[in-house]
């Protein structure tokens, strides 16, 4: 219990004197303000970067998927056309052939 108090009373003194000193001392405000910045920048870049890549890859992969959406309508309707002119071709030159005989 005691050596929480103490612990408690040194990390406030330590903080405390942290404090005034980067309060005080134009170097530490200095250093402080341009960590402070950099982080915020890089992080504010990591976040843009993020959207941005994100909004990207949704809108790449939902033309993707339109486009491949597209030819594979093209190419089913086309060979089910086909299959199906075919089929109808047969079945007129087998009855055409079955009158005829």
């Amino acid at each position: 219990m005691l050596g929480y108090l103490v612990a408690c009373l040194f990390g406030c003194l330590v903080t405390l004197l942290l404090g005034y000193l980067v309060a005080w001392i134009p170097f530490f405000q200095e250093l402080l303000s341009y960590t402070v910045t950099l982080l915020l920048g890089h992080l504010i870049a990591w976040l843009l970067g993020c959207l941005v890549a994100w909004l990207l890859g949704c809108l790449v992969a939902w033309l993707l998927g339109y486009l491949v959406a597209r030819l594979l309508g093209f190419l089913v309707t086309w060979l089910l056309g086909c299959l199906v002119t075919w089929m109808l071709g047969y079945f007129v030159a087998c009855l055409f052939g079955c009158l005829v005989t």
